[in-house]
This record gives C-alpha cells, sequence and structure tokens, in this order.
C-alpha cells in the first residue's frame, strides 16, 4: 500500500492487523487503514492527512521477494499496455504526402489549437455522424499527435482518488 502525505511524501508499506507506521506526521494504525478504498484520505494520531493509494506496479516488483521463476505483471492482477511507437507498417500514400507538401508551401507551419484543428475535427464529427450514425459536438472531439500524449491528458484531468495513474514512459 501507498501512503502520500503534505508534499507528497510517500511510504511504501505492508499493512497487517495490529500493525503501525510511524512517520514525523504522527502514527498511523493500519487496523484504521484494513478494508479502505484507494484514495481514502486517513489521519494520523496528530490529525495529519494521508491518502491511502495503490502503489505504482514498479515499487511493487521491488518489494516482491525473488522468486526462482519468472513472474509476470498479469499473474500480480495488472494489466500492461504496450503504447511503442506506431509506426505503420504502409507506405504514405501520395494524396496525403502532396496535401503535407502544399500545407506547408501554404504557410500551415504553426501550432494547432490545443484540442486539434476545426476543420478535421468537423470532418471526424461528419465521419461519425455519417459511417456509425453517432452524433458528436466539435467540443467533444480533441485531436492530438499519438496515443500517449491523449492518454496522459486524459489521466491529468481525472481526480486521482478515482484512478490509479500509470506511469507512461516515452522511449
Amino acid at each position: 500500500m501507498q501512503l502520500v502525505g503534505l508534499r507528497h511524501k510517500s511510504f511504501i508499506v505492508r499493512i497487517y492487523c495490529g500493525g503501525e507506521l510511524q512517520t514525523h506526521r504522527g502514527v498511523i494504525k493500519f487496523d484504521d487503514i484494513i478494508g479502505k478504498p484507494w484514495g481514502t484520505k486517513i489521519s494520523s494520531h496528530l490529525g495529519k492527512p494521508f491518502y491511502v493509494l495503490q502503489p505504482p506496479l514498479g515499487d511493487l516488483l521491488k518489494e516482491l521477494p525473488r522468486p526462482s521463476q519468472i513472474m509476470y505483471p498479469k499473474d500480480l492482477g495488472f494489466l500492461l499496455i504496450n503504447l511503442g511507437i506506431g509506426e505503420p507498417d504502409f507506405e504514405t500514400p501520395s494524396y496525403i504526402k502532396t496535401a503535407a507538401i502544399k500545407a506547408i508551401q501554404d504557410g500551415f507551419t504553426h501550432y494547432t489549437a490545443t484540442s486539434g484543428i476545426s476543420e478535421l475535427k468537423e470532418a471526424i464529427v461528419n465521419k461519425f455522424k455519417i459511417d456509425n450514425q453517432i452524433r458528436y459536438q466539435t467540443d467533444q472531439i480533441i485531436v492530438g499527435s499519438g496515443s500517449k500524449p491523449l492518454l496522459y491528458s486524459a489521466f491529468q484531468a481525472v481526480s486521482y482518488t478515482h484512478l490509479t495513474l500509470p506511469t507512461i514512459y516515452s522511449v
């Protein structure tokens, strides 16, 4: 279990009945933690706040005894998704290359709006309406440069008390 106090001081502890953690911000009794959901706010005996969080996978793996066999994250109940480079396995179509060259020649070389180019968002809205019979507004569409920055932004937009944030590595 991970306990996070003010200024993000973090403690990774293994809890058990009758145990306690002594910190500079007071004593935390494990019996007060057992059975609480992730994100619960608890207090030390001095009234200092701590949050009960699920530890990151890397910290959990460090704490495990080293068995003689390989231990996979899925065996520990974790789902890992490979967000490696999404390199296409086909040549870029010539009409896309031509459009990209024309955009550069026309001076379309500046940063776009954070949520994406408005014309592209309109095209996405129309695609969903025509092909999928799903209606969206352009303010419900976000266009980005890949899955990693979009997922990171989505995770940052949600309160960490309701979501276990993954560690996102960019290779």
